[in-house]
């Protein structure tokens, strides 16, 4: 990890505690982020892929962008068990976090991100074949985005997609 990967990673984890624990303010800006997701049920053992865009809003290059998903609240306090087997696209880098109360993946946009542009991530995961399922569980994910340029400094936390896990 490089000197700036740390201090972004922990500023992550921070920023989702925080916007699960207070609700987001309205804003008037449409957020950087949008996705998809290609299955909003699945059964353990089936994988899952979405799509993460960021667009960037300023009218200046972005010259540094972080993005990270992780688990929200209700999904790391239930026993859904899942794994994210791969992030690929336009990033340079990204690592897989498995920490005993959460999973997740955190990765850096390739830079530099002229305005209007756009950069693409492919994140899959796996409902664990050892999942329980049925009941109302679900994989809930949280969208984390951070970037820099002449602008400034700008973050963002966003409800990601829910997969029911169907028995």
């Amino acid at each position: 990890m490089t000197r700036r990967s740390i201090p972004m990673a922990l500023l992550a984890i921070a920023a989702v505690s925080w916007a699960v624990a207070v609700p987001a303010p309205a804003m008037a800006d449409p957020s950087p982020l949008t996705f998809t997701i290609d299955e909003t049920e699945a059964q353990p053992g089936d994988d899952v892929t979405l799509t993460v865009t960021f667009t960037n809003p300023e009218t200046v290059d972005v010259v540094f962008s972080y993005l990270s998903v992780y688990s929200s609240w209700p999904t790391m306090i239930g026993d859904v068990k899942y794994a994210i087997t791969s992030c690929t696209g336009e990033i340079s880098t990204c690592w897989m976090l498995y920490a005993s109360f959460d999973r997740g993946a955190a990765m850096h946009h390739d830079v530099v991100v002229p305005p209007g542009a756009t950069r693409t991530v492919t994140i899959v995961y796996q409902v664990l074949p050892t999942s329980p399922c049925g009941g109302g569980r679900s994989i809930d994910l949280v969208l984390y985005t951070y970037r820099e340029s002449t602008a400034g400094a700008f973050d963002e936390v966003v409800p990601g997609p829910s997969t029911a896990v169907a028995c």
